[in-house]
């Protein structure tokens, strides 16, 4: 139905109502309340339509907003190739129901500082911009407890990121990344952290600070080796690090309990340490799963790694090591519960030959 003909039928619907309310003593109070509230549905769908195609961004994000003050909808979405947001954009009140904010795929390099007052902001996503780096109002929002920045060109993180004490989930995955500072140890509540496709040629001593991470990815980077630290992370449950040039892993994963997820897909592996077979986790069956995941950890061909969709993910427990270089591997193996040895030049069957199957 287009607002035109809702229009008119509201109309007609408050001419029929004003003649059944004539007798009343408030039928006037009712008519202002009914018209009253046409004006504000007309009103709404104009900012709705001006939101959707506005002439200019300035004039469509300025319309958005506005659109979100007169609805109250939680979810707020800014996409419109511009390049730079009103720096008052977000003043003013009125905007408090917004939990969950979307800037993505505009080419901002910054952001405006009345961003940080949506003081109950819990989900920033700005993926597909220009950043270089996070912008500085980030840092003066403590509460945000899940950010994505991926699909950016940051090359430095601030200290400052220990600023965002609540942060459960950091997705910074297909940026220009190399180095983390030591400051990340100050997130204590982050479980999931995406730094897939980056340019990381070692992973930094600092991730081994982080006392509560359970999904670590580290795919398609640069890497050649996994350093002693990462097996002291004894909250891991998944470690993604599939399409790097890792050759040697270490000995010693004894401690790493929870870990029931392991991907070392396209790597240039040959063998694997005996303690991996240790960790009960990784000895589940293959329908076992070890939850939902806010970014898509298992799929890394080419642009696939843009982690758009967040929350529908489920792995089955083992250790994919596909697209290797394995001519053996030991028969302890034969008790994680499910472990991929495709494209290798021991084959599947030669294993599972080994292992009385």
């Amino acid at each position: 139905m287009t607002s035109k003909l809702r229009k008119s039928h509201r109309l007609l619907l408050a001419a029929v109502l004003g003649g059944l309310l004539s007798g009343c003593g408030d039928s006037a109070e009712e008519e202002a309340r009914f018209q009253a509230e046409i004006a504000r549905d007309d009103r709404i769908s104009a900012l709705h339509a001006a939101c959707l195609e506005s002439p200019t961004a300035l004039e469509e994000y300025r319309a958005c907003v506005q659109h979100s003050r007169e609805t109250k909808t939680p979810e707020l979405g800014l996409s419109r190739r511009g390049e730079k947001l009103p720096d008052d954009l977000f003043s003013g009140p009125g905007l408090e129901h917004i939990t969950v904010l979307s800037i993505n795929g505009n080419k901002l390099t910054d952001l405006p500082s009345s961003l940080s007052n949506l003081t109950n902001l819990k989900e920033l996503r700005l993926e597909s911009n220009e950043f270089t780096e996070i912008p500085e109002v980030v840092f003066e929002m403590p509460w945000l407890e899940k950010m994505s920045i991926s699909m950016n060109r940051i090359s430095h993180i601030s200290d400052k990121i220990n600023n965002l004490s609540s942060l459960k989930s950091l997705d910074l995955a297909v940026n220009e990344l190399a180095t983390l500072p030591k400051s990340l140890a100050g997130l204590t509540r982050l479980k999931y952290l995406n730094l897939a496709a980056n340019r990381f040629a070692t992973i930094p001593a600092s991730i081994a600070t982080l006392p509560n991470v359970e999904y670590l990815s580290f795919a398609r980077n640069r890497l050649e080796a996994v350093p002693d630290t990462v097996t002291q992370m004894h909250s891991l449950k998944g470690l993604f690090l599939k399409d790097n040039h890792i050759h040697i892993l270490p000995e010693q994963w004894d401690g790493m309990d929870r870990l029931a997820v392991l991907h070392l897909a396209r790597n240039s592996l040959s063998t694997l340490p005996i303690s991996l077979t240790h960790l009960t986790q990784l000895s589940q069956p293959t329908e076992g799963h070890i939850g939902r995941l806010p970014f898509d950890v298992d799929n890394a061909e080419g642009m696939d790694y843009k982690f758009e969709k967040w929350g529908d993910v489920e792995v089955a427990h083992g250790i994919d090591v596909s697209n290797n270089k394995f001519t053996s591997l030991d028969p302890a193996f034969c008790q994680v519960g499910w472990i991929n040895l495709e494209n290798n030049p021991l084959t599947t069957e030669k294993f599972n030959f080994s292992c009385g199957k």
